[in-house]
């Protein structure tokens, strides 16, 4: 018997080709979505392992980002101990130098005391030493001392042609007691006259001595001095004997008068020709200013004699 389905195909003059391709084509489609489906599958479980993958490495990214966060943290506190430590050492170290610089100082300024005491103490022993050497030059000294130191100043000042004022009138009042030479030259006057005047009058006096001087020996051509002996008149009173010598020219003697003020001896007149005296000529040439009370006149008069004398040098 022939089956229903060829009998139909039969009467329904089907070609067999074309059933053929049918059931192929069916065949065909359901093996490819059955492909499909089993690509699909695969796809599927091939994302689903992507993503578990993908799930790893995110967990090991984020497992190996914290631990490089707990290195850096370590890192971090290892550093800050470093420091901390290296702070400290150089705190320690500091306060070493510190300290060593400190006890250094200490004993450098010790050593600097003790040299400054030593150092005091050498220059106060030589002071003292010079000071009784000065002392003991003062005692000993003697009138023929303070004659030598004027004539090797009048030398040494008339090499410089008497250009230096201020040395001339320091030789004059080391050597010269001017406030002795003009209480005797204006007399028992002297005592009235205050204080103040008896100063002014002894400054304009030992001007007028010092630019005599000048005067006197800038017209010499060669200083030139030869002692010739002394003696004691009485008690702190002596007498020097002297000679200056001029080229070409009579010597001329000059003799000293000199007394004790304090311990060192002073001019207080000149004896010139040995019996001429200084004292005795200018008491004669001043006496019509002295012969009243009033020493104004003579302190006046002397004034204008030193500017005369100034205007010749």
């Amino acid at each position: 018997m022939e089956s229903k389905f060829i009998s139909f195909i039969r009467k329904r003059s089907i070609p067999i080709f074309f059933i053929v391709f049918v059931i192929l084509s069916s065949l065909a489609l359901i093996y490819s979505n059955k492909v499909e489906n089993e690509q699909m599958k695969n796809d599927n479980a091939i994302v689903s392992v992507n993503k578990e993958e993908k799930i790893l490495d995110e967990e090991k990214i984020s497992t190996n980002l914290n631990n490089i966060n707990k290195n850096n943290e370590v890192e971090k506190e290892q550093l800050k101990t470093s420091q901390s430590n290296l702070e400290s050492n150089i705190n320690v170290n500091e306060k070493e130098k510190t300290k060593t610089l400190s006890v250094k100082n200490d004993q450098n300024n010790k050593k600097i005391t003790k040299t400054k005491k030593n150092e005091e103490g050498i220059t106060k022993r030589n002071i003292l030493k010079q000071d009784n050497n000065i002392k003991a030059n003062i005692i000993n000294e003697k009138p023929t001392d303070t004659i030598n130191k004027l004539h090797n100043g009048l030398k040494k000042l008339h090499e410089q042609n008497f250009d230096n004022y201020i040395l001339m009138k320091d030789l004059i009042n080391k050597t010269y007691n001017i406030e002795k030479m003009i209480s005797m030259i204006i007399g028992s006057k002297w005592k009235s006259i205050n204080k103040n005047k008896q100063e002014e009058i002894s400054l304009v006096f030992g001007e007028y001595v010092v630019r005599n001087y000048i005067k006197r020996f800038k017209k010499i051509i060669n200083v030139s001095f030869e002692n010739l002996g002394s003696k004691e008149l009485k008690r702190n009173f002596f007498l020097v004997q002297t000679k200056l010598k001029i080229i070409d020219d009579d010597d001329v003697k000059i003799d000293y008068l000199l007394s004790k003020k304090g311990k060192t001896w002073k001019i207080f007149d000149v004896l010139l020709a040995g019996s001429v005296s200084e004292i005795a000529t200018k008491k004669s040439e001043f006496s019509s200013f002295i012969s009243n009370e009033n020493i104004d006149e003579l302190i006046n008069a002397l004034k204008r004699q030193n500017t005369k004398l100034k205007n010749k040098d």
